[in-house]
């Protein structure tokens, strides 16, 4: 799947190309209410089928609930 839209950058010397664009996913496990799992693992889904591949979240973000979604969401 190409999406010739989606900008992307070259961070660093190492050569590794990634999507401009990213996902914060800390309000998928904590800090905004109630979390809807559905909801939060269509989002990261649709995220990836657009081609951005930049998922960011951190161990502290739902005491490790964010990995273990991103993880099942980009498992394929």
């Amino acid at each position: 799947m190409s999406n010739t839209l989606t900008p992307t950058r070259v961070p660093g010397q190492q050569g590794l190309i990634v999507s401009a664009p990213g996902l914060r996913c800390m309000g998928m496990s904590q800090s905004y209410g109630p979390v809807d799992e559905r909801e939060a693992l269509s989002t990261i889904q649709r995220a990836i089928d657009q081609e951005i591949f930049v998922l960011d979240t951190a161990d502290v973000q739902g005491g490790g609930q964010n990995e273990r979604l991103v993880g099942r969401a980009s498992a394929d």
